[in-house]
């Protein structure tokens, strides 16, 4: 799997490491095995590779449910106050 970036590697962020690593929990639950994913960035030619391994799975799941529940808490407390969210 391959992700281009219109951006410098420097401005790497963990976002984008998650967002990678998302795709392949995603597409592990369809392909196997998947071997791995790699961010490209334009601006520079520079490559991350990313890998999310079975054994880190139960680890990203809960990460990923730390941020929904974050999520939902920002929009209900969004919704509390009248505030569209952003």
């Amino acid at each position: 799997m391959l992700d281009f970036k219109f951006s410098k590697s420097d401005i790497h962020s963990e976002a984008n490491e998650f967002q990678m690593r998302f795709y392949l929990y995603l597409a592990g639950q369809i392909f196997s095995p998947l071997l791995g994913a790699e961010l490209f960035y334009l601006k520079d030619g520079v490559t991350r590779v990313v890998r999310l391994e079975e054994r880190e799975t139960e680890k990203f799941e809960q990460d990923l449910m730390m941020r929904i529940e974050m999520y939902q808490r920002k929009m209900i407390a969004t919704s509390d106050k009248g505030d569209i969210p952003a």
